[in-house]
Formats: C-alpha cells, sequence, structure tokens
C-alpha cells in the first residue's frame, strides 16, 4: 500500500521532475507511477481504495468469528 500512497502523493506533486532522478546516468528514466496526469492520479487512488476495501473487509469478517 505504501508505493501506491507513495505513487499518488507523486502525481499529485508532480515529484517525478521536482526531485532529483533516480538513475543519473539516463535522468528520462522516470517512475511510471509518478507520472503527472490525470489518468495515473485515478489509477493510483483505485488501488488504494481497492487495498483498503479489501482490509476493510477482512478484518470485519475476521471480527465477526470472534464475537460471542
Amino acid at each position: 500500500p505504501s508505493r501506491w500512497g507513495v505513487a499518488a502523493a507523486g502525481t499529485t506533486l508532480d515529484l517525478a521532475h521536482l526531485m532529483p532522478p533516480w538513475d543519473p546516468k539516463n535522468p528520462t528514466d522516470l517512475d511510471p507511477l509518478w507520472e503527472a496526469t490525470a489518468t495515473q492520479w485515478g489509477i493510483n487512488i483505485f488501488v488504494l481504495l481497492v487495498i483498503g476495501l479489501g482490509c476493510a473487509f477482512a478484518v470485519a469478517r475476521l471480527l465477526r468469528r470472534h464475537e460471542p
């Protein structure tokens, strides 16, 4: 989940162009999840929501097993 959270922040803030490049020898090699487009931002947020809903569902199911 942290990868997608950082990617959403990176897309929002355009960190791919604000931070130094990952590879100084090839500065055009940017992280594709940090691409500053509305589509990439939507994908990042969607994946975070899916992960969150999956975790919420798992917690709800596991808590029901322990109810008296």
